[in-house]
């Protein structure tokens, strides 16, 4: 993403208090640090670059929470439904195995 398509998406107002609240917030780590950065690239106009540096992750991944948050706002900064691993057992096996 280019930094002209970041100018013509400033943070309102209303945003800039949600993505604060989510960075002081309890909320897991991943969305604590997608929430910062947001803050960072739209706020800060830092570049792409400094901020995986920051985080200590690769670009693509700033990358991919930036067009994220484009598309979702601030529920584009937690995962979706369906990832991780799956359950090994069932419903059925798993009440079995705890009594």
């Amino acid at each position: 993403m280019e930094i002209k398509d970041i100018e013509n998406h400033p943070l309102s107002c209303d945003e800039i208090r949600q993505l604060d609240e989510l960075v002081k917030g309890d909320d897991p780590y991943y969305v604590r640090h997608r929430a910062h950065a947001i803050l960072l690239i739209f706020g800060d106009r830092r570049d792409l670059e400094d901020v995986a540096d920051i985080f200590k992750v690769h670009v693509n991944t700033i990358r991919n929470w930036t067009e994220r948050w484009l598309r979702y706002r601030v529920e584009g900064l937690y995962d979706l439904e369906g990832r991780g691993s799956k359950p090994i057992f069932s419903e059925a096996e798993e009440k079995l195995i705890t009594k």
